[in-house]
């Protein structure tokens, strides 16, 4: 479990960028459940939540994911993060604001 803090006053769409190889991920979050395919080894994949868009190596990856892509509520939002194995990426645009 991770927690985002958001001093926005509006809720925020994050954008995740994660290098292969990953398990398959699942993020319980306050909106819902989502969850993103395993990322293969050599690839580098960018999440766009608010448009809810899976890049990979500058392909969009269609089926990618599922679910209702994670939020941050004002004032922060707690994550639980499923998946086998350590997780290697970044979590960027966590705040926002009207």
């Amino acid at each position: 479990t991770i927690f985002l803090p958001n001093r926005g006053d509006v809720t925020a769409w994050p954008i995740f960028d994660l290098a292969g190889p990953q398990p398959e991920r699942v993020i319980a979050h306050p909106g819902g459940t989502w969850w993103l395919s395993a990322t293969p080894a050599g690839a580098f994949r960018v999440v766009d939540g608010r448009e809810g868009v899976v890049w990979q190596n500058g392909t969009r990856m269609f089926q990618a994911d599922q679910g209702v892509g994670p939020i941050v509520r004002p004032g922060g939002s707690s994550w639980t993060i499923s998946g086998a194995g350590p997780m290697s990426g970044t979590i960027r645009r966590f705040e926002a604001w009207t």
